[in-house]
């Protein structure tokens, strides 16, 4: 086929579609809109009668002209343009939902549907208002007070997130309801409005979520600083992870636990880590000296302070930390070889021992050498 005839072909097949386009009603953009959806995105008028379509007709996401209406135009629906209530978008909304979203004020009376309709986050007409008018849903919106989104929310916790203030008392359920993440509304109320919880809302200090977190241990970590004496717990208590208030207090505050919030110095978490361990892991200097215990004690890997000095720090472990060169942890290695492995150089001499004495896999001082180093050993 030549050039020209091309160029016949594309002119032709243009014609065609902009043929269909203005022939079809139901012809969409690359958004899946018709002509009478883009007249309401970019005119924000009635679309004329001769490019009117189907009602149910919908876009990419599954809006319809009414939708399209509610969001850019946000008055009410021409009565041509009004389909069944019950009808949503993809995202599960309803035109109710939208002109929650887009308009902010309460839906007209025809437009409203059953106020435990929920979009496919589990979010109803209520939960929308709360999130995007943060003020209280008109009594007709209002519903059961444990009916809850995916999240496991009420309206009372949406309340909390959202409007950061005292839910209203008829939105109050029992306070120990908990989300998808094991949170009570005390909880959410500690992570969004950083104050202590309202009296009635205050539950089972010892109560906490998914994760084993306490009232007292979100305290620390949102608000960093010592939790009301009502919140506090025993100081043994730690979360799912082996991490008690003062653990957490240690980490977060990268300060000494208040004398009330220490525990046993040998206290460990599940990877058998004590707070010493954690002091020197996390924050990267001597722990103090009430926390200091035992230096041969080990955590389940078998590691021990001046292992764990050596490999986060990566400075000789204090005089206090050493202890018998020899001693090894769970892979069967030595402090010379934590030297080796993350300070690649030449261990101090206090640390050197027998070049015999291997690991678990019988690899000597020398072997690690030549492993990370990549030059000849020149130390035994």
């Amino acid at each position: 086929m030549s050039c020209k005839t091309e160029a016949i072909s594309e002119i032709i097949e243009s014609n065609t579609d902009s043929q269909n386009e203005n022939s079809d009603l139901s012809f969409k953009d690359e958004e899946g809109r018709t002509k009478a959806m883009r007249w309401i995105f970019e005119k924000k008028t009635e679309p004329p009668i001769e490019i009117r379509h189907d009602i149910t007709l919908v876009d990419r996401d599954g809006k319809t002209m009414a939708m399209h209406w509610i969001q850019f135009v946000q008055t009410d629906l021409p009565e041509w343009m009004r389909h069944d209530i019950k009808l949503t978008n993809n995202n599960g909304w309803t035109m109710a939902m939208i002109w929650i979203y887009h308009v902010k004020t309460e839906p007209p009376k025809w437009m409203r549907h059953n106020n435990e309709v929920a979009d496919k986050e589990g979010q109803t007409m209520a939960m929308h208002w709360i999130d995007k008018i943060k003020t209280e849903p008109p009594e007709w919106m209002r519903h059961d007070i444990t009916l809850a989104n995916r999240n496991e929310w009420t309206m009372g916790m949406m309340w909390i997130v959202n409007v950061k203030i005292e839910p209203p008392e008829w939105m109050r359920h029992e306070i120990t309801l908990k989300d998808n993440y094991g949170r009570t509304m005390a909880m959410l109320w500690i992570s969004h409005v950083k104050t202590e919880p309202l009296e009635w809302m205050r539950h089972d200090i010892t109560l906490n979520d998914n994760s084993g977190w306490t009232l007292a241990m979100m305290w620390i970590y949102y608000l960093r600083t010592e939790p009301p004496e009502w919140m506090r717990h025993d100081v043994t208590l730690s979360q799912k992870d082996g991490w008690t208030m003062a653990i957490l207090w240690g980490f977060y505050l990268k300060a000494e636990p208040p004398e009330w919030m220490r525990n046993d110095i040998t206290l460990a978490d599940e990877d058998g880590r004590t707070m010493a361990m954690k002091w020197i892991a996390y924050l990267k200097t001597e722990p103090p000296k009430w926390i200091r215990h035992e230096i041969t004690l080990g955590y389940k890997k078998g590691k021990t302070m001046a292992m764990i000095w050596i490999a986060y720090i990566k400075t000789e472990p204090p005089m206090w930390t050493r202890h018998e060169k020899i001693l090894k942890d769970k892979n069967g290695w030595t402090m010379a070889v934590y030297w080796i492995i993350f300070k690649r150089t030449v261990p101090p001499e206090w640390m050197k021992h027998d070049n015999t004495l291997v690991d678990n896999n019988g690899r000597t001082m020398a072997m690690f050498w030549i492993y990370f180093i990549k030059t000849e050993p020149h130390f035994t």
